[in-house]
């Protein structure tokens, strides 16, 4: 049984995606979706109407499930929910249909994430002492190692737009987070390189413990100070909104602090989490503290705990 696919299919793909095309007469044109394929002629790559699509440049090809897969390194089950499709209809394809892959579409065996292991250099004390962006934030031989974090130094075709940028591990999608350590404010920032922007991990989640009482922050930054206290039960969301998903995997876990800047944005990630998040806390830090304070490693664990919606009725005066 082979999947049939509609325009509007081809449509809401591209844009989860984040694809720019342009649609002529019966195919979607835009930029090639092959990882290995550094494109830069958005007429290179085609999709038909069927779904069916190539690229007259590498030769990729397939259907959209080749291009969901191709940008997110998700498996076959995971692009046909992505997409919307019945995974029931998994049991009904043929061994050979499931099997098939892109012409030309080969991970490059030297690392998953398509850098080398010889373009990702340890990250020492001594580097961290001359990084304000790094040392700022609390970075440390031993933190960056715990996560297997890199520093990017490379000329190739596909990772020189990483050359000095951190990189930062995410197993569950097979891609990382990148940071340009080199600019003060730490702009730059690149989260799910292949374009899948419906964010739906949390960091580390494969060595959390849902036993635990879990500790949230905005961004991976965070982490580092948090590490050199001594917790470990640490993840992040990957910014100030939260998706469903990541929602669904939090309250898999006990109780929930979160950890935010005291900005709007950071109220308004407790507004939008505090009903649907079971158990949720928020750490009481002083008003104008966040993770670049030089103290924020003593007032995280001096300060209390207490209920979201505690937090926003003694700092705010309003539950929503």
């Amino acid at each position: 049984m082979k999947i049939e696919f509609s325009t509007s299919d081809i449509e809401l793909t591209l844009s989860k995606l984040g694809i720019s095309y342009n649609k002529k007469g019966k195919r979607y044109w835009s930029l090639c979706p092959n990882p290995s394929h550094n494109d830069n002629v958005p007429t290179n790559f085609s999709v038909k109407e069927n779904g069916n699509c190539k690229c007259y440049a590498c030769g990729f090809s397939g259907n959209l499930i080749h291009v969901i897969r191709a940008k997110t390194g998700i498996g076959f089950v995971e692009a046909l929910d992505f997409i919307g499709k019945d995974v029931s209809v998994n049991d009904k394809l043929n061994v050979d249909y499931k099997d098939s892959k892109p012409v030309n579409y080969k991970p490059k065996k030297e690392s998953k994430f398509f850098i080398r292991d010889n373009e990702l250099h340890k990250i020492t004390n001594e580097f961290i002492a001359n990084n304000k962006y790094l040392s700022d934030r609390g970075y440390t031989e031993e933190f960056c190692n715990h996560y297997r974090i890199r520093l990017c130094k490379s000329k190739t075709q596909w990772t020189e737009k990483y050359n000095g940028y951190i990189i930062i591990p995410l197993d569950e999608i097979n891609s990382f987070e990148a940071r340009n350590v080199y600019r003060e404010n730490g702009r730059d920032k690149v989260l799910y390189p292949y374009g899948v922007y419906n964010k739906s991990i949390i960091f580390d989640l494969a060595n959390l413990n849902s036993t635990e009482d879990l500790i949230i922050t905005e961004g991976t930054g965070t982490l580092a100070k948090l590490y050199t206290s001594g917790y470990r039960n640490i993840t992040s969301i990957f910014g100030k909104e939260i998706s469903i998903d990541q929602i669904d995997l939090l309250n898999k876990f006990k109780r929930k602090i979160l950890i935010v800047d005291p900005d709007e944005a950071g109220i308004n990630l407790i507004h939008t989490m505090y009903p649907v998040v079971k158990q949720l806390y928020v750490m009481d830090l002083p008003f104008g503290v966040t993770d670049e304070s030089d103290n924020f490693e003593e007032l995280v664990k001096t300060s209390n705990v207490i209920p979201a919606v505690e937090y926003l009725i003694k700092h705010h005066g309003v539950m929503e």
